[in-house]
């Protein structure tokens, strides 16, 4: 599996709310740089929530699946490339599911399948 950010966002009018599910597989340390840099683009923004993450069996990669909800940055004013400059995908199948716990598990089930690639 190679390092990656795959992303889904889900749009309200009123108020212009943008609620962005975003997939960051690499190590450690660059995810936290990632995150920080996506809380930067998508201000104003409520602080990201973890939904999930976890290893990447066989690598020294790790996953982490985040929700940040952002108030009036649509996803075209979102340079993508300024937040990662690797393989960035806007994965439609990041979507909110109507389980809670759906999109977690269809994350995690997903990289131990090794199916983002």
């Amino acid at each position: 599996m190679q390092r990656q950010l795959r992303w889904e966002v889900h749009s309200q009018d009123h108020p212009e709310t943008h609620e962005y599910n975003i997939l960051i597989i690499n190590e450690d340390r660059k995810i936290e740089t990632i995150l920080q840099r996506a809380s930067e683009q998508l201000m104003p923004a409520d602080d990201f929530q973890t939904l999930t993450r976890g290893h990447v069996l066989g690598t020294r990669l790790k996953y982490q699946l985040v929700k940040i909800l952002a108030y009036g940055t649509s996803p075209h004013q979102v340079d993508w490339k300024k937040i990662y400059r690797g393989k960035v995908v806007r994965d439609r199948e990041l979507r909110n599911r109507k389980n809670i716990d759906g999109l977690p598990n269809y994350v995690d089930q997903a990289i131990a399948r090794n199916q983002f690639s």
